[in-house]
This record gives C-alpha cells, sequence and structure tokens, in this order.
C-alpha cells in the first residue's frame, strides 16, 4: 500500500508524471480496507487537479520558456509579446509586456539559453529583434524578410545564446553573432 501510495505521488506530482498510472495505482493496486486513509484519499483528489492555463484574448503563434522554467513568454497576432512568471507562489502573472508596431504579428520567440533576459522575436514587420526582457528594451533588430511580403515565421538561438537564427531575405537562414549583429 505505502509503495503504491509513494509512486502515485510521484506520477502526480512529477512534471512528465502519467496520471492513469496514478489512477491504476490507487484504484487497483491499493487494497480496498485501506482506501480511507488520508493519503489515498488526497492523491485521488489530486489526480484531478488541473494543469496551470494562461488566459489570452488573442491566438497564440510561439511560447517559450527560460531554461529554469520559471518564465514563459507568449507571442500572438495583434499582441504584444507577454512574459509570465510561473514561479511566484503558483500564481502565474504577466510581468512584462514588450510593444510591437499597431497591426504587427508576431510569429516566434525564443528565450536566450546563455542569457534568460535575452529573448529574440519575429514577425510580420520582417524584424528579426534581440529584446531585454526584463528592461523592456529592445537591443537591436535586424531586416529578415523571407520573400517579398512574407514574414519569417520562426527564430531560434544556438544552445550557447550566442547566435541567433531566422529566415533571411531570399529564403535562406541567417545566422547572426548576438553581440555583434555580424551575419555569419
Amino acid at each position: 500500500y505505502f509503495t503504491d501510495v509513494a509512486l502515485a505521488n510521484q506520477e502526480i506530482g512529477s512534471e512528465f508524471g502519467n496520471r492513469n498510472k496514478a489512477f491504476n495505482l490507487l484504484e487497483k493496486d491499493c487494497p480496498p480496507l485501506l482506501r480511507t486513509n488520508w493519503e489515498w484519499l488526497y492523491l485521488r483528489r489530486r489526480r484531478f487537479e488541473d494543469p496551470i492555463v494562461l488566459s489570452n484574448a488573442d491566438r497564440i503563434n510561439s511560447i517559450d520558456f527560460t531554461e529554469n522554467g520559471r518564465y514563459l513568454a507568449c507571442a500572438g497576432g495583434g499582441m504584444n509579446i507577454a512574459i509570465w512568471d510561473l514561479g511566484a507562489r503558483g500564481i502565474p502573472r504577466v510581468i512584462q509586456r514588450l510593444p510591437t508596431p499597431t497591426g504587427c504579428f508576431v510569429a516566434s520567440v525564443a528565450f536566450s539559453p546563455g542569457n534568460s533576459a535575452r529573448l529574440a522575436s519575429a514577425g510580420s514587420d520582417w524584424l528579426l529583434k534581440l529584446w531585454d526582457w526584463r528592461a523592456g528594451k529592445l537591443l537591436t533588430n535586424w531586416p529578415s524578410r523571407v520573400v517579398k511580403d512574407r514574414m519569417p515565421y520562426a527564430v531560434a538561438f544556438s544552445a550557447d545564446g550566442l547566435r541567433v537564427a531566422a529566415p533571411g531575405t531570399n529564403g535562406e537562414v541567417q545566422v547572426r553573432n548576438v553581440d555583434t549583429g555580424k551575419l555569419l
């Protein structure tokens, strides 16, 4: 019983837990005579908890987590880029909004793995932008037009955070040095 309860707790509480496995451990493997104990009742109730839901009026086009998973960037059509703090006492809240030009459609966002204060974005203004999201400041931007009148739909950092990539002006991928802006 205690092993099954401990395993069910692990499945419910872990990031990649399996709620069906927890249900089977609680309902099928735990002896019926012990199912009135507080831990069984508590875990049975916990397996029905909903995941965190972030509400947003606009369609979301892109999301990305910081390396530590505390912050989440959301970008969508017609909205600013919103940075959510997911670690503040379990209550997610928007802590920063990065301004976009009126009518701009933000297609992609990515946090830098080397510096979580840096965020890259790309969208219908045909620019690859590098932000210091904590300061709410645009650090720099570069042209990033795929083909005439087509916007870039993706942006990504290298694993070390020293390079950023986005679609280029002729359908190629442009890779830039983040610090110098030099096209590599």
